[in-house]
């Protein structure tokens, strides 16, 4: 059988080779994301900052795509001479940048996240505390106490001091003479969560109801 000299109809694969720099330069970034990442997160967790915590946890996004796009260089050009790819490696890359771009959407979930955050921060911000349940609890403590008589509660104001602390502007209106703003913050007490309480109290002018204790 004749044996024909194909090698001047054949060529490579390798449509798409001057990326070095290009690697190199993804590699960099990738390094230099992820160590802020980690910096971020740990000074966020150390120094209690939320602002630094949802920052890192953002980056970390950031360093997976751009880590992506690096592993998709240094696969492309480790396997350019591969014959089981039809038409080269490059279609590797445009494949990093694919799963990357889906990765950035950490960009939307990080959205959601901070629209809750917002929402929160603002509730601070704004005072806006009264659906919180610790107002519910002063009511309870102040007007079903064993010694709570009448007393009931005219005005309330709570706000948060804290984390987890709050303090709260209350009026009462009551029959009972002896009622003191030490006995009231001694009803407050077994909440934990109220740390400051301003307390003013009104003795009711109208009589003791029949039957109701003074």
């Amino acid at each position: 059988m004749h044996s024909h000299d194909l090698s001047e109809w054949t060529h490579h694969h390798e449509f798409d080779t001057d990326n070095r720099a290009a690697e190199r330069g993804t590699r960099i970034v990738m390094w230099i994301t992820a160590v802020m990442m980690v910096i971020e997160i740990i000074a966020g967790w150390w120094f209690n900052s939320m602002a630094l915590l949802a920052d890192g946890w953002h980056m970390s996004s950031h360093a997976v795509a751009i880590g992506l796009s690096a592993f998709a260089y240094a696969a492309a050009r480790r396997y350019a001479r591969d014959t089981r790819f039809a038409f080269g490696t490059w279609k590797i890359e445009v494949l990093g940048g694919f799963a990357s771009s889906l990765f950035l959407l950490g960009a939307v979930l990080v959205a959601v996240w901070a629209r809750g955050l917002i929402t929160e921060t603002a509730k601070v911000l704004l005072d806006r505390e009264m659906d919180q349940p610790v107002v519910q609890e002063i009511r309870e403590a102040v007007e079903t106490a064993p010694d709570a008589g009448d007393t009931r509660v005219a005005d309330l104001h709570v706000w948060r001091v804290g984390k987890r602390a709050y303090a709260c502007a209350i009026m009462l209106v009551t029959h009972d003479e002896k009622l003191t703003a030490n006995r009231v913050r001694e009803q407050l007490a077994q909440h934990e969560e109220i740390v400051h309480a301003t307390i003013e109290i009104n003795l009711c002018a109208n009589p003791t109801p029949t039957g109701q204790p003074a």
